[in-house]
């Protein structure tokens, strides 16, 4: 149904630092180097997207010379959008930890959520 928002857990604003630490420990998902966390962009001004809606990315693809930050169409063409970017830091943080608890739960909203994007 059009204008109904999303859970909590998925709105601007919403924070979590363990998730922020689980995805901070991976490199960058395009070249490998060391990264920092990119929070969903393109939601609108305000606060930051969920920390759920995030994936690590080094500085050069985040806010570099080729990063999101300068152009997201067109950095979303060159690579892939970054709701698949999320579901696959996710999926990884899943099959790398044994999740319990709301982290576990986490894991299945955010893989909800980046599903029905992703359709």
């Amino acid at each position: 149904m059009v204008g109904l928002k999303p859970v909590p857990e998925l709105r601007r604003g919403f924070k979590d630092r363990r998730r922020l630490e689980m995805v901070g420990s991976y490199s960058c998902m395009i070249c490998g180097k060391e990264a920092n966390v990119h929070h969903l962009a393109g939601i609108g001004a305000g606060k930051k997207a969920s920390d759920l809606l995030t994936f690590p990315i080094c500085h050069f693809h985040h806010q570099g010379g080729d990063g999101v930050h300068n152009g997201i169409e067109e950095w979303e063409k060159k690579y892939k959008s970054q709701f698949q970017f999320i579901f696959e830091i996710n999926e990884r943080i899943y099959k790398d930890r044994a999740l319990k608890g709301k982290d576990l739960e986490r894991y299945f909203l955010v893989k909800n959520y980046c599903e029905k994007k992703l359709n």
